[in-house]
C-alpha cells in the first residue's frame, strides 16, 4: 500500500487508517509506522510540501498542449479476440 506504482508513499496515520478498516494486530500503528519511516524513497524526498500550488496551463488553440499520464508496466492479454490490459 505503501510503495505500489499508484500508492503515493502516503503517511503512517493514512495507511493505518486504509488498514485498519480490514486487519487488526497488537502494535498496528507502531508496525506500519516503523515500515513508513525506513522507505528509502520517502527519506529521499522528504516531506510533502503544504504550500505547492497548482498553475494552470493555458492552451491558446486546440491540441496546443497534450497531456499523458503513465502508469506503468502493462501487460497486454487477449480474450475472446478483446484486447485486455492488466
Amino acid at each position: 500500500m505503501h510503495k505500489e506504482l499508484t500508492a503515493g508513499h502516503n503517511s503512517a496515520k493514512k495507511i493505518f487508517q486504509q488498514i485498519h478498516e480490514r486487519y487488526y494486530w497488537p502494535k498496528m500503528f507502531e508496525d506500519i509506522r516503523g515500515y513508513t519511516d525506513i522507505c528509502n524513497d520517502c527519506q529521499r524526498r522528504g516531506g510533502l510540501q503544504q504550500n505547492n500550488i497548482l498553475h494552470l496551463i493555458l492552451a491558446k488553440i486546440p491540441f496546443q498542449r497534450i497531456g499523458i499520464d503513465i502508469v506503468g508496466v502493462r501487460k497486454l492479454v487477449y480474450r475472446n479476440s478483446d484486447r485486455l490490459f492488466y
